[in-house]
């Protein structure tokens, strides 16, 4: 079975989509971002169907922080940014676009 309730960031990214809390939100932003960077940087092949999952996620996440945490939420953005780029060196050319 695949889909994104089998991806080992997805259970993660809901948590912080659906969190009210700020402070906690901050923590499970940051958390997810790093668990999807992990991911990013792991060995095994990320297929089309999570690559889009991870396409769309980063930028919502990008905006809960932007809409619901100012200030020192930045260095998330800073130390994150720039995992969307990176996720490109691990499909095969042959499965892009």
């Amino acid at each position: 079975m695949t889909g994104p309730a089998t991806y080992s960031w997805y259970a993660a990214y809901k948590s912080a989509i659906i969190e009210t809390d700020l402070t906690r939100l901050y923590i499970c932003i940051d958390e997810v971002l790093s668990i999807i960077d992990q991911r990013l940087t792991s060995a095994a092949p990320i297929d089309r169907e999570e690559d889009t999952e991870i396409q769309n996620a980063v930028p919502e996440l990008h905006t809960l922080i932007g809409v619901r945490l100012k200030g020192p939420a930045s260095r998330i953005l800073v130390r994150y940014g720039g995992a969307i780029g990176r996720r490109h060196h691990r499909i095969p050319a042959a499965e892009r676009n």
